[in-house]
């Protein structure tokens, strides 16, 4: 399950929900920011396992390019 919602113009909210039958679920929030709109955008998550036995979590940061073009 994933859910974005926008902030502003240039930020974004995100919330993750993953998992499967056989163990605990994962969940991670973040924002995601629009550094050059239409284009290039940056993110950080926090994450970690829920119910787990052990203290599973973790920081995450990434990237995207979305142009309209590729060629």
């Amino acid at each position: 399950m994933w859910f974005e919602f926008r902030a502003t113009q240039r930020f974004t909210g995100v919330l993750e929900a993953y998992g499967d039958h056989q163990s605990s679920p994962f969940a991670q929030a973040g924002v995601r920011v629009s550094v050059i709109p239409n284009f290039f955008q940056v993110d950080t998550t926090l994450g970690r396992q829920l119910n787990g036995v052990n203290d599973n979590q973790w920081l995450s940061f990434g990237f995207c390019i979305t142009p309209d073009k590729l060629f």
